[in-house]
């Protein structure tokens, strides 16, 4: 099956009326509940991995927008399982942050064991918790390979998948914003963090990660007293888009909530 480059949503209408697996009979809320079991999972990989949260939430950028083409109906527990490590695998090397895809393999198994509170079966792992039989890696290693080809080909090789999160920390200076305290900009970019892993957050479906790191700052400038100028916002700069305030005002307003404690305190 052949599909053209990755294109947002126009608003969560289409995005609900263009779900694949609603076809297939499964809710919007159980979609969101499937895609938010792979996210917990993939954290938990990552975690383990110590992979930096980039390549969490490009992992999880990269999942968001193959559920967007490919029905979840078609993916069972152990499959739900090998994509999401995929998606993690992936997201590796497309940072640079490679791990080799027994050890992805193994950190996600352990994870969804976890998830399903559940102990990993004695039969395959030593006392201290590492992979004791080398058939039973390299199975899951064969079945991860074969959901990262289906996940390459659902995204017709197209893993330009930026976050929102890292390019709060391009735009900044060049907002002129370089020397805010480290609050401001832990806020900022905690807003970006959470629009991709938030709970039910699709925001990475229906906007653009400059346009969602941009609305970050504008929310915390707000919080701060001192709003954004988007007059200030020209053609030139490399990475802070030309957007309207209208646009602007709706992506913050589809920002998820965060808790005070997470902004020292701001109500957000």
């Amino acid at each position: 099956m052949s599909f053209p480059r990755y294109e947002l949503f126009k608003n969560i209408q289409e995005l609900k009326d263009k779900c694949p697996s609603r076809k297939h009979g499964r809710t919007w809320k159980q979609e969101l509940n499937y895609r938010n079991d792979c996210v917990e999972m993939m954290r938990k990989c990552c975690e383990t991995l110590k992979v930096h949260q980039c390549t969490l939430h490009r992992a999880i950028v990269l999942l968001q927008r193959f559920f967007s083409r490919c029905s979840s109906t078609e993916w069972a527990a152990m499959k739900k399982w090998a994509l999401a490590t995929a998606c993690v695998f992936l997201a590796t090397k497309i940072d640079s942050a490679y791990h080799r895809l027994d050890s992805v393999a193994h950190a996600c198994f352990r994870a969804l064991r976890a998830l399903q509170q559940r102990e990993p079966e004695p039969e395959y792992y030593n006392a201290d918790g590492t992979p004791g039989n080398p058939a039973f890696v390299a199975n899951l290693a064969a079945m991860v390979r074969e959901a990262e080809m289906d996940l390459i080909f659902g995204l017709n090789f197209d893993f330009n998948a930026e976050v929102a999160s890292s390019i709060v920390l391009y735009q900044l200076p060049e907002l002129g914003m370089a020397g805010k305290p480290d609050a401001f900009r832990a806020t900022a970019v905690r807003l970006a963090c959470n629009s991709i892993t938030a709970k039910g957050s699709v925001a990475c479906l229906l906007y653009g990660s400059r346009e969602i790191a941009l609305a970050c700052i504008s929310k915390t400038c707000r919080a701060h007293g001192c709003p954004l100028d988007l007059g200030a916002v020209h053609g030139g700069m490399d990475f802070v888009p030309q957007i309207s305030q209208e646009r602007l005002a709706a992506i913050e307003s589809a920002l998820p909530k965060i808790v005070a404690n997470l902004t020292g305190g701001l109500n957000m």
